[in-house]
């Protein structure tokens, strides 16, 4: 069983600053986008503060009240929590477009540590904020869900798939199809992912997931800089994952 009580206490020390969500590279991919100037004007009413935040900062802690959302503007950040034998299990990855804390509006505390995995901005959004401003926005409904919806089945598409070999080959498709979608290059480069929190993610050992990519790189499907996983044949490695 997983204990929820995971504590971290490297506390962001932050800037914050202020600006506008129609001057955000983010925006056409963000699940809180509208569309028009009015729209844009209430989300930037919502929006509390914007966080710019180191490697290694929390954003939220389990156990801790949920009152906000976090929009990642840049970046990214990871989910997770500690089991009872001390070692991490990350729950999820958070990529600019993407919201990290929705499953809180349920819920009176956060389940999961939320961490920066390299220099990133988030936007703040209390709960309070939201839900009364969603009430007239149906368009904004409609994105959350969708979020929410395709949180869920990344989770579960992963859970399929029992081999090392697949299970890793479908965490690289399934990324590289997130960062077409929120319009970046359908190509990964996870500059600050490392093989230790891929394999939290798997629930497999560093050491695997180091063997697997070893692998994938020898026969010529990816390339490897450091952190940096840059995918050449997607097709077989969607055919692994099969």
């Amino acid at each position: 069983m997983m204990d929820s009580q995971c504590r971290y206490f490297r506390w962001t020390n932050k800037a914050v600053v202020k600006n506008s969500c129609s001057d955000c590279a983010a925006y056409r991919v963000c699940a809180f986008k509208g569309g028009t100037a009015p729209v844009c004007s209430v989300l930037d009413s919502m929006i509390e503060e914007e966080l710019y935040l180191e490697k290694g900062s929390v954003v939220c802690n389990s156990s801790q009240p949920a009152r906000d959302l976090y929009a990642v503007r840049s970046g990214a950040l990871k989910e997770c929590t500690i089991d009872r034998a001390g070692k991490e299990r990350v729950i999820e990855f958070y990529f600019p477009g993407e919201t990290v804390g929705l499953y809180a509006l349920s819920q009176h505390t956060y389940r999961y540590c939320a961490i920066s995995i390299e220099k990133s901005t988030v936007c703040r959004i209390p709960f309070d904020s939201l839900l009364e401003r969603i009430k007239h926005m149906p368009r904004l409904q409609q994105n959350l869900l969708n979020m929410m919806s395709r949180q869920l089945f990344n989770r579960t598409l992963l859970n399929h798939f029992q081999s090392a070999e697949q299970q890793l080959a479908a965490f690289l498709i399934t990324v590289s199809q997130r960062c077409a979608q929120l319009g970046q290059s359908s190509v990964p480069h996870w500059l600050g992912i490392s093989r230790h929190d891929i394999a939290g993610y798997l629930q497999l050992t560093t050491e695997t997931v180091c063997r697997v990519l070893t692998r994938f790189r020898q026969r010529g499907l990816i390339t490897t800089d450091k952190k940096q996983i840059v995918i050449h044949k997607t097709a077989e490695l969607a055919e692994l994952a099969s």
